[in-house]
């Protein structure tokens, strides 16, 4: 360590300068490498989830989650790689706040939102923005508007999630648009970028969406960037009710549950009786 920082003086502030920097660079690896690792478990997960769209096996896995979380992940997994292309890294929520809590495929969410984020990395140029707009649509409200006409079919079907991904990239050529969301779709106007794709991305991104009971699509303008939004059919939950699942997880499974609610906004009475107590 002493040869590594050139000097012996411990105390001086030549020492601690370089103790720091190597603490910072040894803090980024680590960090890379965990990301790295999640990063490859998500696309290993897309592949799989395609065999299984393929077999017809396909199973969703239902999980109440902060509406945020997901957003939150994939930018701790692509931050590093937009910070060294100097690419900013926008956050938007509409008719959302911190605790506001969804019953939904949290997997499937995270694995659509990196393709679609990464992918808007892969083609927006130095000092960049991509920005991830989160919106919530709920049941008979009067805010179908917000939604992109192609997309409106879903307006009242359900509580809605709406999420978009705008980067200031190259865009996409109009006679490349009908090859987007298909296997190997490899468009023309970005191969020379696209160096190590596999194509799989986008086109995995439409099928979970659809198959989450869904759909996707894109906006685009050549040389001025894009737009993926996405909306899926949701369930909005009450803290309630994601206590109540909490203390359900915890409990043996000899125990009876008895979770009555008395009033949600101030104040919910768990009440747990277990059978042996009897």
């Amino acid at each position: 360590l002493v040869e590594m920082i050139g000097t012996r003086d411990f105390n001086s502030n030549r020492f601690k300068k370089r103790l720091k920097n190597i603490h910072r660079k040894l803090t980024e690896a680590l960090h890379v490498n965990g990301t790295s690792e999640r990063f490859l478990t998500l696309m290993i997960e897309d592949y799989l989830d395609l065999q299984q769209l393929r077999s017809n096996n396909f199973r969703r896995i239902n999980s109440t989650f902060d509406v945020c979380k997901p957003v939150q992940e994939v930018i701790e997994i692509i931050s590093f790689k937009a910070k060294h292309n100097s690419i900013k890294l926008e956050q938007i929520y509409e008719l959302v706040s911190a605790q506001t809590k969804i019953c939904f495929d949290e997997r499937r969410l995270i694995q659509i939102l990196l393709n679609l984020v990464s992918n808007a990395v892969k083609f927006t140029p130095m000092d960049g923005t991509i920005t991830i707009k989160v919106r919530l649509i709920k049941a008979n409200s009067d805010l179908g508007g917000l939604l992109p006409s192609e997309l409106r079919r879903f307006y009242n079907t359900g509580d809605l999630l709406e999420v978009s991904v705008s980067d200031t990239g190259i865009g996409i050529g109009e006679e490349d648009m009908s090859k987007l969301f298909k296997m190997n779709g490899f468009l023309k106007k970005t191969e020379e970028i696209n160096t190590r794709g596999i194509g799989l991305g986008l086109h995995i991104c439409r099928e979970l969406v659809r198959k989450l009971g869904g759909d996707i699509i894109c906006e685009s303008e050549w040389q001025k960037g894009s737009t993926f939004t996405f909306v899926v059919k949701v369930e909005l939950v009450d803290d309630s009710h994601a206590l109540q699942n909490k203390i359900e997880r915890l409990l043996k499974p000899n125990q009876k549950r008895v979770f009555p609610c008395i009033n949600i906004k101030k104040e919910a009475a768990l009440r747990v009786r277990s059978k042996t107590a009897n």
